[in-house]
């Protein structure tokens, strides 16, 4: 069976945005941020003799691609520290689900409470047992039922279904990322954007008179 999800996400200060989770098969893309727009790559429009907007044609957007065949997942961010889209290729993760007898209603679905750890951050989830998909929005997935909402513990990030389209009447292909830097696991983007943020700082603290700091508090996973 084919489907697709919307969601609803609040991440950290972000602007609230609507992720896509799509699936098909032992395959599934969640996706949010694309920019497919009929203009060049790059677009830059003077605003100021200072001050420029660029818009970037991104097709692919922020994502994370699954392929259970494989037992391989792939996500698709932008780290500021390195400049670059970076594909991070992994194992799926699992996640050791608690699941607790609370009930409550989402629209017209019965869900219940799942809570588990990931990357630095504690997690309650609303799953449907009466949709028995293992999947959900981001990396999360593992539970008897659709996650239909999820978040961690302190609020700062959410994600909470809006749509659901099971069987999906417009298919989405559901297909890699494939435009980025290369990572080989979650170590490796570890070390990797601990590096540049270490360069980043040392550039700027250079100058004369400059101190930097980096925080990643407000990033969904906390670097190691």
């Amino acid at each position: 069976m084919q489907g697709s999800i919307s969601y609803r996400q609040e991440l950290g200060a972000s602007v609230p945005a609507i992720g896509t989770l799509v699936f098909a098969e032992q395959k599934s893309l969640y996706y949010c941020c694309r920019k497919d727009i009929n203009k060049p790559t790059l677009d830059q429009r003077e605003i100021s003799d200072k001050k420029f907007i660029v818009d970037i044609d991104d097709r692919e957007g922020q994502c994370v691609y699954i392929d259970r065949t494989k037992n391989q997942i792939t996500t698709r961010q932008y780290e500021l520290a390195v400049h670059t889209n970076l594909l991070v290729e992994d194992a799926i993760p699992t996640f050791n689900w608690d699941i607790k007898t609370t009930t409550k209603t989402l629209g017209k679905y019965q869900v219940q409470l799942a809570t588990t750890s990931f990357h630095g951050r504690q997690y309650e989830a609303w799953f449907a047992p009466e949709l028995p998909l293992p999947l959900g929005p981001w990396k999360f997935g593992g539970l008897p039922g659709l996650i239909l909402e999820v978040y961690d513990t302190k609020r700062l990030f959410l994600f909470e279904a809006t749509a659901i389209d099971l069987p999906a009447t417009v298919l989405t292909p559901v297909i890699a990322p494939t435009q980025g830097q290369l990572v080989a696991g979650w170590k490796a983007y570890c070390a990797l954007t601990k590096t540049a943020e270490a360069r980043m700082i040392k550039f700027a603290q250079s100058r004369p008179g400059v101190t930097m700091s980096i925080s990643r508090a407000g990033s969904l996973e906390v670097v190691e």
